[in-house]
């Protein structure tokens, strides 16, 4: 599709228009001599802001001011490739030393040297220092970003903000996932400080043209594609403006060869599908795509070159009849029937009704559907479908797009068990298998992924509702999903040397019985991803009610220890689903309680039955206080102040475990939720 046309703009969904526009407003939430702002500096930032967001309400993109010039491009392009070739020759003079690093000017080192001179054994620099050496790497969501924008204005001084420049230059190749909120960092920033952003754009050019003349030395092929992400991360927060983009990507078609190759495929991957959709720069990205599917056609590339222009164009320009222009497959009669019966007629006074349609169906013979041939000779044949196949189809449509309607879908599903439980196994196949997806998948889960999958924890949930699934199959899927990836490594049961003495071992970090712990981090769940957490919570609170009694709540119980401490080691949980945890907590504490008043109510009418229904008052008074008593004494959920408290129950949980398998001769089962299944798991991971 070309440019955006719709409410979202140059974005593809509303979570990622909220990233890259919805930013913090430090002029409101930071005090004005914070800012280093006077009264009427403050008011004249203010009021530019106003008119900022006024025009940009008022008139969209305004393509009359903001359009890029041809004649000013081409330019500052030729500009910008003069410089290029002009120092070409200096380069081959470099020294062997930095050949393999980038260096900032001379000027930018002096500054930098005479500032910390200056506020050398200054408490806020050593303390600005530790800040962006622990807590910057820390910004991997949104929310520890701009808090940590609003704290580096309790800092602010020109030498804090050139030390921040040269952090943000400086990050390390292995955390590209970090640029983004760095970005948005800048971004936030920029709003007040200025000279931020042209400070890292200035320094990012700069090694951008040093390492367009290292095209043959592939130990920077790392920093390379870092310097290209970021580039394209601050165009798209329109810190950088498109010309910056145009710049990188001519400079890398003047020798469209190895290195350079990469860079722009990769520039183009990051921020190319911005520029396609923006109406400032969709012409002059189109020419530029122009010419790449050009060189790929003329140039005999390597196919991995071929594979990576072909991912950045079709990134940037989808081909036609994708999406929405896709032509839309030809159903029969039956098949919309079926969809029209659990997508939209399925309502809490019609599931009898969608029960007895849906048992009325074909189930044996299938649905017959025409289907034709290539050859214009040969006639049509009949293709049959599986009416089991087009229910279960419907009805994970239903998880996806009607998440209030989930319920009522779990219902259904129970009446047709009895006669079609093939349906039914398959169903739960198709959950479990996108549970396991998600807990797989390392990157954060798109807005549409991530609705679809939660609407799959909570089908799973209303399945035990409905007596569909055994509550052991519940809990087998819960640890499951919080100990995927964390199967503890050897050294971690094993002695550490002691720094301080080197004849010493420390303990191990866990116990020899010991099978998983979050500690033991995975790609698939690093600490600034929630999404098992709000899995967990979905199906929880599906089906809770019924595991705060009776024998589910000792496994209640001891799930919830673990994954107590599973949420400790994820620091910086974003507050909607911190406040998601609270509110479980105390709503299954509120259960239990109930729980056991209807249990001393009931028990104080058996008693009081027992003794007759005229009983004295002496007795009846003895019978009331039995009853505190047993009130008195009703176990509470866990729960638990720190990681250090979940831990200790966990190892104490364990080790029963451990020496109850000692007894029987059961070693291989040892932290089994539900019968093996911990061994089973460990297997697994283990293949």
């Amino acid at each position: 599709s070309g440019m955006g046309e719709s409410s979202l703009g140059p974005w593809d969904d509303l979570e990622t228009k909220s990233f890259y526009e919805d930013l913090a407003d430090l002029l409101t939430v930071v005090p004005p001599s914070q800012l280093g702002l006077s009264e009427e500096q403050w008011n004249e930032l203010r009021s530019k802001q106003n008119d900022s967001l006024r025009s940009e309400k008022e008139t969209g993109e305004n393509e009359n001011s903001n359009e890029l010039n041809q004649d000013e491009i081409d330019s500052d392009l030729a500009d910008e490739l003069k410089m290029l070739s002009t120092n070409q020759e200096n380069d081959e003079n470099e020294a062997e030393d930095n050949e393999d690093k980038f260096e900032l000017p001379e000027e930018k080192q002096n500054d930098d040297a005479n500032e910390g001179n200056v506020n050398a054994g200054s408490g806020s620099s050593q303390l600005l220092t530790v800040i962006l050496k622990e807590e910057l790497p820390m910004c991997y969501n949104r929310e520890r970003t701009d808090a940590f924008a609003i704290k580096f204005c309790l800092h602010n001084s020109k030498s804090a903000r050139r030390k921040l420049v040269r952090a943000l230059f400086e990050t390390p190749t292995q955390l590209l996932d970090l640029l983004p909120q760095y970005a948005r960092l800048v971004s936030t920033l920029n709003k007040v400080f200025k000279d931020i952003a042209l400070s890292l754009i200035d320094d990012l050019m700069g090694e951008f043209r040093w390492l367009l003349k290292k095209r043959t030395n592939p130990k920077l092929i790392d920093v390379k594609r870092r310097n290209v992400c970021f580039i394209g991360e601050l165009v798209k927060f329109k810190v950088a403006p498109p010309i910056i983009a145009f710049q990188c990507l001519k400079a890398c078609f003047q020798e469209f060869t190895g290195s350079n190759i990469e860079m722009a495929c990769t520039l183009l991957e990051n921020c190319g599908r911005f520029l396609y959709r923006s109406k400032v720069s969709h012409s002059r990205l189109s020419n530029y795509l122009d010419i790449l599917h050009r060189f790929r056609n003329a140039k005999h590339l390597d196919p991995r070159y071929e594979t990576m222009i072909d991912n950045a164009y079709y990134m940037c320009k989808p081909p036609e009849g994708h999406g929405n222009n896709s032509k839309a497959k030809q159903k029969t009669p039956l098949q919309e029937w079926i969809r029209y019966l659990i997508n939209e007629k399925l309502s809490e006074e019609t599931v009898e009704s969608t029960l007895r349609s849906l048992r009325r169906l074909p189930w044996t013979t299938g649905i017959k559907k025409k289907s034709s041939c290539s050859d214009e000779n040969q006639e049509e044949r009949d293709e049959v479908i599986d009416v089991a196949s087009e229910v279960q189809k419907n009805f994970l449509r239903v998880v996806r797009k009607r998440y209030t309607a989930i319920h009522l879908a779990a219902d259904v599903l129970a009446g047709l068990h009895r006669f079609y439980p093939v349906l039914t196994m398959r169903i739960i196949d198709a959950i479990i298998e996108e549970l396991q997806r998600a807990c797989e998948e390392a990157s954060g889960a798109g807005s549409m992924d991530l609705q679809r999958r939660l609407g799959t924890a909570r089908f799973l949930g209303e399945l035990y509702n409905y007596s569909i699934v055994s509550s052991g199959f519940i809990f087998e899927v819960l640890h499951r999903m919080i100990n995927y990836g964390h199967l503890i490594p050897p050294f971690m049961k094993q002695g550490q040397p002691n720094p301080e003495n080197s004849s010493e071992l420390l303990p191990p970090l866990v116990a020899p019985w010991a099978v998983y712990d979050p500690r033991a981090i995975h790609p698939s769940d690093l600490p600034g991803n929630s999404l098992r957490i709000r899995l967990v919570i979905q199906i929880l609170e599906a089906c809770s009610e019924y595991f705060v009694v009776g024998q589910s709540r000792q496994r209640l119980d001891k799930f919830l220890v673990y994954f107590q401490r599973y949420m400790f080691c994820k620091p910086g949980l974003p507050p909607d689903t911190e406040f998601a945890v609270l509110d479980l907590l105390d709503e299954l504490e509120r259960q239990a309680k109930l729980a056991a008043d209807k249990e001393m109510a009931r028990q104080r009418r058996a008693m009081m039955a027992k003794s007759g229904r005229f009983v004295a008052k002496g007795l009846k008074k003895e019978i009331e206080n039995e009853l505190k008593a047993g009130a008195s004494n009703v176990q509470h959920l866990p729960r638990f102040e720190n990681w250090k408290s979940a831990q200790a129950e966990v190892e104490r949980i364990e080790k029963e475990e451990y020496e109850t398998a000692m007894k029987n001769g059961l070693i291989g089962e040892v932290n089994s939720d539900v019968g093996n299944g911990a061994g089973k798991y460990e297997e697994e991971e283990e293949d």
